[in-house]
């Protein structure tokens, strides 16, 4: 097997391990990875269109709407007319999203910990910078 699978197939199963950590502690959430992150980006946004959390989450336009409209329903997103464009939807946290901001951090810190607890801090600068360049080359 070449080297170029082979990090492939490491790549994914350190992101299969990542998501399962995720759905692990957001279960008391009660919501799944892809909503964490969702969540979180809209959080740090403070508003923000599905094109833009798209965009800033790397996930399609349906598969984001499937998310918001879940955390919509679940009552943490609302959904508000663009102040400039009315056909425009315009996401925001209501306040039981924001309530929860602090819980998602929380989950994040703790996944960081580990995604990075055996590396020292020249090899987390090495892997960023890596990372970094993989993502350039994607592009």
């Amino acid at each position: 097997m070449s080297t170029n699978i082979e990090l492939l197939e490491e790549f994914g199963n350190v992101r299969r391990s990542l998501g399962r950590m995720a759905v692990q502690y957001g279960r008391d959430l009660k919501i799944g990875p892809k909503q964490l992150v969702a969540i979180r980006f809209i959080g740090k946004k403070k508003k923000c269109t599905m094109a833009e959390i798209a965009e800033g989450t790397n996930s399609d336009k349906a598969s984001v709407t499937r998310i918001i409209n879940s955390l919509v329903e679940t009552g943490w997103l609302e959904r508000q007319f663009g102040t400039e464009d009315r056909r425009q939807i315009v996401i925001t946290l209501s306040v039981e999203g924001a309530r929860k901001i602090p819980k998602i951090e929380k989950i994040y810190s703790i996944i960081a910990e580990r995604f990075a607890s055996s590396l020292n801090a020249k090899e987390q600068k090495e892997l960023l910078q890596l990372f970094t360049k993989i993502k350039q080359g994607l592009s």
